[in-house]
């Protein structure tokens, strides 16, 4: 878009986080990207679509949950969304711990039980 134009501006602001202001970074590769201003091209907040398309043409098709040791996919929103998608889509789910012992070293913080 031109300079001190709106477009601009708003270009400007798509392409940096909303929280730090920071500029999004870009892999270097040749291939064009598309942002959410081309949403029949972006790839980005499509995971519910992806979700049911495969659930109706997959048969069986279930979400695996790999839980690693310090239990931080529970603290990343992007896991947790994807979680409840999930659960919302009746989606067939199945956790699979780091190790069971994990939970044994925490059994008496009972937070961790209600992550």
């Amino acid at each position: 878009p031109c300079e001190d134009s709106s477009e601009r501006w708003r270009w400007e602001q798509s392409c940096r986080d909303t929280v730090t202001g920071e500029v999004f970074p870009r892999c270097s590769c040749a291939t064009t990207k598309f942002f959410n201003d081309s949403p029949d091209e972006c790839e980005m907040n499509k995971f519910d679509s992806m979700m049911q398309l495969l659930q109706q043409e997959s048969p069986g098709f279930r979400q695996v949950i790999a839980v690693d040791k310090d239990f931080s996919i529970f603290e990343r929103a992007w896991c947790v969304a994807e979680i409840a998608q999930a659960h919302h889509s009746c989606l067939q789910q199945s956790v699979k711990l780091y190790c069971a012992k994990c939970l044994d070293c925490q059994e008496d913080d009972t937070f961790t039980y209600t992550k």
